[in-house]
């Protein structure tokens, strides 16, 4: 295995701002009462180390009543018992889709602003829900009065920090344009601020409490629900402008996005926190960016706080399902189940890149192109197929892979784009009417070198909607390790996973109470990280990507594009008085990086604690953590396995 090299200089004294502990937030969903009680899900969560916790979760804030919530619904008071009970900071979601008021609408065409805000919002929001209740201004306050003001009174931990709505901006261009939106929070945050206001005139005890409001910002990356959709420019500047005032008045606290990115157990995920979650930071934060050629954007910048109350891979909907008609597809029975044409192949252990086999493909000058290639029915009802195989190849686009008709038609193709790196190679097509059985083809060009893998194909039934293949496997672990630290590295006070609990793809934790890929990220967090972050400079290697969307991917939205410059590491240094922390991220699919340490002083003691996340492959499930130490001086160097993650704890001080 190859062994690249790279340096982490870190200036321990100099820090660079502050690492907010509510950064390690998550969502509560409506429907986790029966588990927000239960003893052995709280260690569970207690495990993951879960700081702040958002309710009600997402698009089910437009529906909830807080006063009388549907059944089975978790109530207010079951919520705040449960942060209670872990030591969390309650975040709620306020439901504005009642306006101001709650009238029923549509407001009058001619009506001025002031009082279009007092109408319902009707129109669906990004989940599609129309069922909404239509929570107003009044119902807002008598809740502010019982978990703000009362609870204070009552020497219990009270909710200050509140979200103006959730998605508003899914209705952009139907009933919450960016004014009604940017005017609806300004009358719902003066009046609570004018409620606490009033509260501590009549109670000095409650002097010391401050709220934090959070309005929902216009999303850089275009909708969430859908991978390939770009915002409007207009609307996005329009509702930026409109925040960027309530900041400055002092009415707002902060602003918040989502994200969602979309990958296929490839490495795009990783990819995307390198480039397009760099870019939305850049582009929100006023930083010129070095990947864009120095591109700002004035317009689109935040002037408060960017928090991230939602983020994830993009994890509902319909998932891809392998097929199972292929056979043999690891290589493990050698070339059974495949045809061999143009040349020949053989097995190896050499070629495999999991097990004991895969294929090799030996290519002289000259020689011509070799296929393997396999048949397979294709079950009623399929709209999309999907294909994979990990490749390995001495050259550039030395792979391709096709999908075809038995005609040798292609209805579906990409290409390898590294040389000596194992890389995913994917290729999806919709199979031509009347098709019921189609090809795999494997194409190794020469000269040089091929290894294949782990070939399987995958389908779908559903048109648009569904969710990522990369998805409760490995690279989903790695991903929320990444964003952490670039959301970490922007400052961000806050973020929330969506969300703790769940048998769909999302979830931290399983219904069962079994810690999922994305638990096991927060798992390797959970107390190794410092109060405040610290120089660090980073000299890496790259690496070069490609995706079969190229055609839909952009710099912004949930699809990475082609790069030839993406970092193999990422690394983030941060310290207490006590200790210093030293995450490191490996995104190479199969190259160990030997990292050169310069901790900038002498530690106080031998040895540094070493956290290590790994996993059996991108496109696995099975996160784990392993625990050492191992010796520690001012200059050292550590190693970097292929898809893994770790943090060291240095003891800084005197000896």
């Amino acid at each position: 295995m190859s062994v690249e090299h790279a340096s982490l200089t870190i200036r321990p004294e100099g820090s660079v701002g502050t690492l907010s502990p509510q950064l390690f937030g998550v969502n509560v969903s409506v429907g986790d009462a029966a588990h927000l009680s239960d003893p052995e899900a709280l260690e569970q969560v207690r495990r993951m180390g879960f700081t702040s916790f958002r309710f009600p979760n997402g698009c089910q804030a437009d529906l909830y009543n807080w006063k009388s919530p549907r059944p089975g619904w978790v109530t207010v008071q079951q919520f705040l018992d449960f942060c209670d009970a872990v030591g969390g900071e309650a975040y709620y979601t306020l439901n504005l889709q009642g306006g101001t008021e709650g009238r029923e609408g549509p407001p009058p065409p001619d009506a001025p602003l002031e009082e279009r805000i007092r109408y319902r919002h009707t129109a669906p929001n990004p989940c599609g829900n129309t069922d909404y209740h239509f929570g107003t201004l009044e119902e807002a306050l008598e809740l502010f009065r019982t978990i703000t003001i009362q609870r204070a009174l009552d020497g219990k931990r009270p909710v200050l920090h509140y979200e103006m709505g959730n998605e508003n901006w899914g209705q952009a261009f139907t009933d919450w344009p960016p004014d009604v939106y940017a005017r609806t929070v300004e009358v719902y945050a003066r009046a609570l601020r004018a409620e606490l206001a009033a509260a501590q005139k009549q109670h000095p005890e409650l002097a010391g409490l401050k709220l934090y409001i959070v309005a929902v910002g216009f999303p850089v990356m275009g909708n969430n629900m859908l991978p390939v959709d770009t915002p409007d420019r207009r609307t996005n500047i329009a509702w930026t402008r409109a925040l960027n005032r309530l900041a400055a008045e002092g009415i707002i606290d902060a602003v918040q996005e989502h994200f969602y990115p979309y990958a296929s157990g490839n490495g795009g995920a990783l990819v995307w926190a390198a480039h397009n979650l760099q870019n939305i930071l850049d582009a929100r934060l006023g930083r010129a960016n070095p990947r864009l050629g120095g591109y700002l954007d004035p317009p689109l910048v935040y002037r408060m706080p960017l928090e991230f109350t939602e983020w994830n891979i993009k994890c509902w909907g319909p998932q891809f399902r392998e097929l199972k008609e292929l056979r043999n597809g690891s290589f493990e029975a050698g070339l059974e189940g495949w045809t061999v044409r143009g040349g020949s192949a053989a097995v190896s252990l050499r070629a495999a890149r999991r097990g004991s086999r895969g294929a090799r493909v030996d290519l002289g000058r000259g020689d011509a192109a070799v296929e393997i290639i396999q048949e397979f029915d294709i079950p009623d009802g399929i709209l999309t197929l999907l294909a994979a195989v990990w490749a390995r190849a001495s050259r550039a686009g030395a792979v391709r892979v096709e999908l075809r008709t038995p005609a040798g038609e292609a209805f579906g193709g990409f290409a390898s784009c590294t040389e000596n790196h194992w890389e995913r190679v994917l290729a999806s097509g919709r199979p031509p009417e009347g098709v019921k059985r189609a090809a795999l083809a494997l194409i190794a060009d020469g000269p040089g070198v091929v290894y294949l893998d782990e070939a399987a194909v995958f389908f779908t039934d559903v048109e648009r909607g569904h969710g990522a293949m990369s998805a409760v496997t490995f690279e989903q672990a790695l991903f929320v390790v990444d964003a952490l630290r670039a959301m970490a590295e922007a400052g961000s006070p806050r973020a929330h996973l969506h969300h703790i609990i769940g048998d769909y793809p999302c979830g931290a934790m399983s219904s069962k109470r079994e810690l999922k890929e994305a638990g096991r990220a927060f798992e390797f967090w959970n107390g190794m990280y410092g109060d405040r972050l610290v120089k660090a400079e980073l000299q890496t290697p790259r690496f070069s990507y490609a995706t079969a969307g190229r055609r839909w991917a952009t710099h912004f939205n949930a699809l990475a594009p082609d790069r030839a410059d993406v970092p193999v590491l990422s690394a983030l240094a941060s310290r207490t008085d006590a200790d210093l922390f030293i995450l490191l991220l490996n995104r190479s699919t199969d190259r160990s990086v030997d990292v050169e340490l310069d901790l900038g002083a002498d530690p106080a003691g031998d040895l540094a604690q070493r956290r290590t996340l790994t996993g059996p492959d991108l496109d696995l499930p099975g996160a784990a953590i392993q625990q050492d130490r191992i010796p520690a001086s001012r200059r050292m160097t550590v190693r970097a396995s292929p898809c893994s993650t770790q943090i060291l704890k240095v003891p800084l001080g005197a000896k």
